[in-house]
Parts: structure tokens; C-alpha cells; sequence
């Protein structure tokens, strides 16, 4: 059965890559059994050349896909919350700009969806790890960079504002706090053009520890592993600060 599913896609200066991901997703969509009910785009310009609307709106145009574009100036997680909040459809799919979707990662993520089940997480093709090798680490930390999200789990979700780290984690928990599975597919898979991991801080730790965001065994296991990197030691501190002063 065809489902109709928007596609919610944060940028910032996406203008050299958003083209490319959005060829994978009509790619990884046309065998599927999903359809595009609309592209929804939050952009945050770079600059005032930024052309990520422009280029958007051509792709969108030469091939019939309805498509909004939201011109703003939203952090990530602000913006994540603007799009959830303009979701019309059952399902929809979180999107990076950067993201190039594998031919058959929706065919994969429609086959995983259940009653159960309120988030489907992609894995990216490039991971060494054995899928029961990454099933098991995974849990550590959910991700959106290609992610299926029910609609139902997030219908009530307010982001703090002062998450600027970890709303890809804050999501997950809720979803989970809503009495849904958060489903780790190494079949649903992607390639990730720029992927950057935010550093490691005290903010990252504070934010973790308030909101529970990151097992206390991680945070303060990777101090013991890495007793000469400072990083983790600012990120166990914010951490304490955070959860318990």
C-alpha cells in the first residue's frame, strides 16, 4: 500500500549539496512504497548569494514535487521544531542536506514499520562494523540524518530552547518516553557527504546531564579511556553540573 510521507529537510547553506541529496531521495523513493506529499525546507542562508532556495525550487519544479521553503534564521534545533510542527502526514522523513540516500533505503525503511514502532534509523553504508556490532552500540545515541519518524510520537514535543546540541537525542528519548520503539535499521542506509560530529564540551555535557541525554557509563567511561583528552573531562564536568548541581 502507498503511503504518502513529507520530507523535512533543515539547511544551512546547502546550496552545494542539496541537489545531490535530493536526486538520492527521489532515487530511493520511486521504488518504494512511499510518495513525496511535500518537501519541506527550513533555510538558514550562509550568506546573501546563498542560492539553496533558488536551487531547490528548480529541482522541485522540473520534476511536480510540491515543495515549501521557510526562509529562516533557526538554529538546529529550532528548526527541527518547525518542521515537526508543519508535518501533515502519518510518517515523515527527517532529511540532512548533506544525506545521499542508498537506491534501496526506503524500500528498507517502509519494510520496517509496525504498530510499534515510532522511529527508524538509517545506518550510513560506509560503517565497518557488523550490523549486530552496530545494533548494539547504536543505542548509545540516536541520530536524524536520515530518519523515519511517526508523526503520533512527536505530536506533543516541545524542544528546549537551550538545547543547541543533542536535539537529535532529546527526539529519540521522547519518542521512547511515548511508549514507542526507536528502531535501529542497518538495511535503511545512507552516505554522508560533510559528516561532522559537534564537539565534545562542557556545554554538550550540561545539556546531556539535565535532560538525561547520554548514559552516565558513557560520559564518564570515556574519561577513563581517554585520561590524556581534555574534551571528555569538560564534558564529564558539564555533565555533573548539569544532572545533579
Amino acid at each position: 500500500m502507498t503511503m504518502q510521507i513529507d520530507v523535512a529537510i533543515p539547511t544551512y547553506g546547502g546550496e552545494s549539496t542539496i541537489e545531490d541529496c535530493l536526486t538520492h531521495l527521489v532515487e530511493a523513493i520511486q521504488p518504494s512504497q512511499f510518495q513525496i506529499n511535500r518537501l519541506l525546507i527550513d533555510w538558514k542562508p550562509a550568506d546573501n548569494l546563498d542560492s539553496t532556495g533558488r536551487n531547490v525550487s528548480d529541482f522541485c519544479m522540473n520534476r511536480n514535487i510540491s515543495h515549501v521553503i521557510h526562509k529562516n534564521d533557526h538554529n538546529l534545533p529550532e528548526s527541527r521544531q518547525f518542521l515537526i510542527e508543519q508535518i501533515q502526514t502519518e510518517w515523515f522523513l527527517f532529511l540532512d542536506d548533506d544525506v545521499l540516500l542508498s537506491p534501496d533505503a526506503m524500500t528498507a525503511g517502509y519494510a520496517a514499520i509496525s504498530p510499534a514502532v515510532g522511529g527508524i534509523q538509517s545506518r550510513r553504508a560506509t560503517d565497518t562494523h557488523t550490523p549486530a556490532e552496530w545494533s548494539r552500540w547504536r543505542p548509545v545515541r540516536g541520530t536524524l540524518f536520515a530518519s523515519l519518524i511517526r508523526m503520533q510520537a512527536l505530536e506533543d514535543i516541545e524542544i528546549p530552547s537551550d538545547i543547541t546540541v543533542l536535539e537529535d537525542e532529546y527526539i529519540r528519548e521522547h519518542i521512547d518516553n511515548e511508549g514507542y520503539l526507536w528502531l535501529f535499521d542497518h538495511q535503511f542506509q545512507f552516505l554522508h557527504k560533510s559528516q561532522h560530529r559537534h564537539e565534545i564540551d562542557f556545554n554538550e555535557g550540561r545539556i546531556a546531564g539535565k535532560y538525561g541525554l547520554l548514559p552516565i557509563w558513557y560520559v564518564f567511561g570515556n574519561v577513563a579511556y581517554n585520561p590524556v583528552d581534555p574534551k571528555h573531562y569538560k564534558r564529564a564536568i558539564g555533565y555533573v553540573k548539569g544532572r545533579w548541581l
